[in-house]
This record gives C-alpha cells, sequence and structure tokens, in this order.
C-alpha cells in the first residue's frame, strides 16, 4: 500500500510545516509514514542530510509520535531524535 499524505507539523513559535509522505501502514487507530528527504536541515542541532529517512509511527490514542531516523547511508541518525 504505497499512498501519497501530506504530514502537517504545527509548532507553537514557528510556521506550520508540510511534508509529503507515503503512507506505508494503516489501520483504524495507527498508520506509518514514510519521508525521504529532499534538502538537509538542522533539527535540535543535529545534521539532517539531504537523502535522510524518516519512519513515523501515530496512535490516534496517544500524545506522542515515534520517529526512527537514518542517514543517507542507512546509519541511524545520532543522538536520537524525538518530539513530544
Amino acid at each position: 500500500m504505497e499512498k501519497s499524505f501530506t504530514e502537517i507539523r504545527l509548532h507553537k513559535s514557528k510556521p506550520p510545516q508540510e511534508f509529503l509522505c507515503q503512507l506505508i501502514h494503516l489501520e483504524k487507530e495507527y498508520l506509518v509514514l514514510y519521508y525521504l528527504s529532499h534538502s538537509a536541515a538542522h533539527i535540535n542541532g543535529v545534521l539532517i542530510e539531504k537523502g535522510s529517512t524518516t519512519i513515523a509511527h501515530y496512535w490516534k490514542d496517544k500524545n506522542y509520535v515515534l520517529w526512527k531516523m537514518k542517514d543517507p547511508g542507512g546509519g541511524t541518525h545520532r543522538p536520537p531524535l524525538s518530539c513530544l
């Protein structure tokens, strides 16, 4: 199952961000998205290189998201990044 899905991240102190993702798993109250970074960015001082990937797990009844980010070579970004 590959469908495009726009993730919209809302922030208190900056404008919303939109990311075009692929929906790779869907259940009634749980979904998994895949994102391929098309440009470099910094998150909390960590360089996220162009070509990095993110797998994001979302649950309807949880107030957090679990992300696993990998660099273009397949290594996991260190330190682990998370967002509440």
